[in-house]
C-alpha cells in the first residue's frame, strides 16, 4: 500500500436528477458536502452543459492551456518563454510563438500553440495588436489595424511592394518630429490603384505609432482586454460548443 488516503472532506457529493434528502443523507454516510449545482472548479464558473450545469472538460482545458499563450505574451523574461524560444526557434522579439507544426515539436507544446494556427479559433480570432513602438508586430501579417492581414486586405498592393516583410517600425520614419511611412514599390501605380492606395495609407494612419512605449496583445473577448480563463469560456458559451468542437478536431 501507498499509504495515501483519499480526505473525504475535501469532497462534494454532486447529485444528477436526485432528490436532496437523498444526496444529503449519502453525503452524511461518507463523511463529506454535499455540493449544489451550478458550481465553481479552479476559482471558474462551471459551464451550463446539457441544462445539468456540469463543466464542460474540453472547454475548460481549452482555457487553461491558452493561458500559457497569453503568459508568453505578458511575462517577456519568464524562463518557459525562453526555453520555447530557444527550443523551437521562435524569434525573441514575437508577442506571440507563432511556428510552423514541425515533427520534432512535443505534443504539449503542439497542443498548447494550436489555436495560433486557426484564425477562426474563439481564442486567437479575438488577439488584437495593440500598436506602441512597432517593434514586435509584423506589418503585413498581425491583425494591428483595423483589418486582420493588410497582407490579405491590399494583396494587389502587396505585389508590388519592395519590403514583403518586417516589423511596423521598418515600414517608417520620423521626420521633423512626425512619424511618416515610407513604402517603397516596384513600379507606379495605376490610376485605378490610387483609390486602393488612398485607403491603405488611411488604415495605416488610424493607428498611429507611440514610440513612447512597447507594443503589447489585447483580448476584445473581455472588455478590459486581457485574458482570461473564465471569459473564454463565456465566449464559447455563447458562440455554441458545436462550432468549438469542430475546431478542436
Amino acid at each position: 500500500m501507498s499509504g495515501l488516503r483519499l480526505n473525504l472532506r475535501k469532497i462534494n457529493l454532486f447529485g444528477v436528477n436526485a432528490e436532496e434528502l437523498m444526496i444529503k443523507h449519502w453525503a452524511e454516510v461518507i463523511d463529506c458536502k454535499m455540493g449544489v449545482l451550478p458550481t465553481e472548479y479552479l476559482c471558474l464558473s462551471l459551464l451550463n452543459f446539457e441544462g445539468l450545469g456540469l463543466v464542460d472538460m474540453l472547454v475548460k482545458n481549452r482555457s487553461l492551456l491558452n493561458k500559457w499563450i497569453w503568459r508568453y505574451s505578458v511575462e517577456t523574461n519568464a524562463q518557459c518563454r525562453k526555453v520555447i524560444e530557444s527550443k523551437y526557434g521562435v524569434e525573441r522579439d514575437r508577442l506571440l510563438p507563432y511556428h510552423k507544426c514541425k515533427r520534432y515539436m512535443s505534443w504539449v507544446w503542439k497542443n498548447i500553440a494550436k489555436p495560433l494556427m486557426s484564425p477562426s479559433d474563439p481564442f486567437f480570432s479575438k488577439i488584437r495588436f495593440k500598436l506602441g513602438d512597432g517593434c514586435c508586430i509584423n506589418f503585413w501579417e498581425d491583425w494591428w489595424t483595423q483589418f486582420p492581414s493588410l497582407k490579405v486586405e491590399f494583396l494587389r498592393l502587396f505585389t508590388v511592394v519592395t519590403k514583403k516583410a518586417g516589423k511596423v517600425a521598418d515600414f517608417g520614419t520620423k521626420v521633423n518630429g512626425v512619424w511618416v511611412w515610407k513604402i517603397d514599390l516596384r513600379r507606379w501605380l495605376f490610376e485605378w490603384e490610387l483609390q486602393l492606395w488612398d485607403a491603405f495609407i488611411s488604415s495605416l494612419d488610424i493607428a498611429a505609432i507611440n514610440p513612447r512605449v512597447h507594443d503589447t496583445l489585447s483580448w476584445t473577448g473581455d472588455s478590459d482586454g486581457v485574458y482570461t480563463p473564465s471569459f473564454f469560456c463565456r465566449v464559447v458559451s455563447s458562440i455554441g460548443k458545436d462550432s468549438f468542437y469542430i475546431g478542436a478536431n
